[in-house]
């Protein structure tokens, strides 16, 4: 079995990583209306600069 060319593999790392950025900036305006907003607000920095 063959590995999946390298090019592939840099585009799906690509769209992980936005994706978890987009995810980020999407739950922001909702930290504050969560029953623990500490830890909405520790899960939204931790999206949002997981791809850094």
């Amino acid at each position: 079995m063959s590995s999946p060319p390298q090019a592939l593999v840099a585009q799906h790392l690509l769209l992980s990583g936005c994706a978890l950025c987009l995810s980020g900036l999407l739950w922001g305006p909702f930290v504050g209306s969560t029953t623990y907003p500490r830890l909405a607000l520790g899960a939204h920095i931790q999206f949002t600069l997981s791809e850094i």
